[in-house]
């Protein structure tokens, strides 16, 4: 059976196995868990976001001192 086959073969296995039965007083999430969930979703986003931004800004600083290269270059070497 090469790769794809047996990947394939055990994807459906894997998706035909029941799904645990979840009573449904057990797996209802009270306010507190709610709130929890929401604070950890918005503590990934704002770190998403942080991160972007401080490599748009690396970028950004990199190109400045790439366009400060170039200009020292175009002018020839100062006398």
């Amino acid at each position: 059976m090469t790769l794809p086959h047996a990947l394939l073969a055990s994807l459906s296995a894997f998706a035909q196995e029941a799904a645990p039965a979840v009573d449904a007083a057990a797996g209802a999430a009270g306010p507190d868990a709610i709130t929890r969930r929401l604070h950890f979703l918005v503590g990934a986003y704002s770190a998403v976001w942080i991160v972007l931004a401080v490599y748009l800004w690396t970028i950004s600083m990199r190109l400045r001192r790439l366009h400060q290269a170039i200009r020292r270059l175009k002018d020839g070497p100062a006398a």
